[in-house]
């Protein structure tokens, strides 16, 4: 429904390796789990996997990093991220996508919540040239919440294409999206989001929100929020926004001797920390 069918059925086809993580049942790690993915060379390919299995009362925190040699090299990165929340599990996930700025790039994030189970995860964009994100969930049990969060920079001429689904198929779920894009230059950023309840789902509670930045005038934002509702009790919202920096914040900031363009950083940074004070570790 995310319509990544093709670049799904790639990506199986040239994946060769992956990182696998698995944590047992009622087993609590500590540290967060860091896996490195890197594209090397001009015109090269790659096509990183990450699995993350979490048993009943497992805790697990995983940090993707995706990255190229720099940021001059054409490549195409295609990518895809499974997670499953067993009952009572927890999962935090971290994406970071800072690929070449000549890169293309997809990746596509399959999350299944369990009973009484929660995945956070939070996916950072900040490289290659055209670049499309989605990401499904699917709350299958009573009890479960799933948080889907996503902070980016978009540059120069960057696109970036974000779609989200969140399927909610048992009753009493909870899910929480938040999306907020910065669009400097001729950057574009794109968010189609559907919240799916079943007719079985009641006492669902959903929410999601694309929220834009615009630090240019020549950036374009394209925010397309939406519901499909078959139960009748239900709470469900969805929203988006765009806006520009505040001029009368801008200048106290300097009026007190900090230049426009570090003013504009401290702003933007201050719009992105509603998502960043959501993640527990520092």
């Amino acid at each position: 429904r995310l319509g990544s069918g093709k670049f799904s059925a790639l990506h199986e086809a040239f994946l060769v390796d992956g990182a696998f993580v698995h944590v047992p049942r009622g087993v609590e790690v500590e540290l967060p789990i860091g896996i490195f993915s890197f594209a090397l060379g001009d015109g090269a390919a790659v096509f990183p996997h990450t699995l993350v299995v979490a048993d009943e009362g497992a805790r697990v925190t995983v940090i993707d990093y995706f990255g190229s040699q720099n940021d001059t090299e054409r490549q195409l990165a295609v990518g895809a991220n499974d997670l499953y929340a067993g009952h009572g599990a927890r999962i935090t996930y971290v994406g970071k996508q800072d690929w070449s700025h000549q890169a293309l790039a997809l990746q596509s994030n399959s999350t299944v919540v369990r009973r009484d189970a929660s995945v956070q995860s939070l996916n950072l964009h900040l490289g290659a040239r055209q670049a499309r994100h989605e990401s499904l969930s699917q709350l299958a049990a009573p009890g479960a919440f799933s948080e889907m969060l996503a902070l980016t920079v978009a540059e120069a001429g960057q696109e970036f294409d974000q779609r989200t689904l969140q399927i909610h198929q048992a009753p009493h779920t909870k899910s929480d999206l938040l999306y907020k894009n910065a669009l400097r230059g001729t950057a574009k950023t794109i968010f189609s989001g559907l919240i799916v309840v079943d007719s079985d789902a009641q006492k669902t509670d959903a929410y999601q929100s694309n929220r834009n930045l615009m630090l240019s005038d020549d950036a374009e934002a394209c925010s397309l929020p939406g519901l499909e509702i078959q139960a009748n009790d239900v709470r469900c919202t969805h929203g988006a926004t765009s806006s520009r920096i505040d001029p009368e914040q801008e200048f106290y900031l300097q009026s007190r001797g900090i230049a426009k363009e570090q003013a504009d950083a401290l702003l933007t940074f201050g719009f992105f920390e509603e998502v960043l004070n959501r993640l527990a570790d520092d």
